[in-house]
């Protein structure tokens, strides 16, 4: 904000644009100055002179063609380096999970063999008595319980296994949950992209649509891709529905 203070609203545009396709794109960006001029809603020669600005104030640079930020691309960087650290299960270059609290000479001792790390290791053969009783007291319930299941299933009726003789109540039917109204699920889609008071908006627009849901759908979702999707509504309200124009 301290950097962008004393730009006119010409080459702030531009400037605000740009660096939203920078991060949209996660990295430089071509050079299309009749699309960036599209989407900046300025004249080509207005753009170009607003680009020229910012260049010369060194807020944008441009790098084998292609348009790019410096502290963007320090942003984007460290996101980067964040993905690189979740991929590796939160381990830093030593191979150490961070908040683990162990110390490096633990670390160091562990891989060079002199210190048996039994909690790591779970399949390890040495194990303790207690967890020698401990498996053979479990194995001992399993066993006892598979018995138990034989003996109820014996005991059971033939009919009862077969499926020959029904000695029981009927199953209830599940009820089936209620399908989706379609016009609940375009007032909570337009409220999140217009805002949570955009009932009253979105009103508008159905009627504005002849009750259409599907169309009504279809512009919210149209304006979720603009820059301000309510400006891009009430536009569409009033009648002056913009068209669509496929940028480069």
């Amino acid at each position: 904000m301290d950097g962008t203070e004393g730009l006119d609203d010409g080459p702030y545009r531009v400037y605000h644009v740009v660096c939203q396709l920078i991060y949209l794109h996660e990295g430089p960006i071509a050079l299309h100055e009749q699309g960036l001029a599209g989407r900046c809603n300025q004249h080509i020669l207005t753009f170009r002179r607003n680009l020229k600005a910012l260049l010369d104030a060194g807020k944008l640079r441009i790098i084998d063609g292609r348009l790019t930020n410096d502290r963007a691309e320090t942003e984007l960087q460290l996101v980067q380096d964040r993905r690189s650290t979740s991929a590796k299960g939160g381990r830093g270059s030593r191979g150490v999970r961070k908040g683990s609290g162990r110390g490096q000479g633990e670390v160091e001792q562990r891989s060079s063999g002199d210190v048996p790390d039994k909690a790591l290791n779970s399949n390890g053969s040495v194990s303790s008595p207690l967890s020698e009783q401990q498996h053979h007291k479990s194995r001992g319930e399993e066993s006892r319980g598979e018995k138990s299941r034989e003996e109820k299933k014996d005991a059971a009726p033939y009919g009862a296994r077969s499926g020959s003789l029904d000695l029981g109540e009927p199953e209830p039917p599940r009820s089936k949950p209620p399908p989706s109204d379609p016009e609940a699920e375009l007032f909570r889609r337009g409220r999140e992209i217009l805002g949570d008071k955009a009932g009253g908006m979105i009103s508008q627009l159905l009627k504005a649509k002849d009750r259409n849901v599907a169309l009504a759908r279809a512009a919210i979702e149209q304006a979720s891709t603009k820059e301000n999707p309510r400006e891009f509504i009430g536009r569409i309200i009033r009648g002056n529905e913009p068209t669509t124009v496929v940028q480069p």
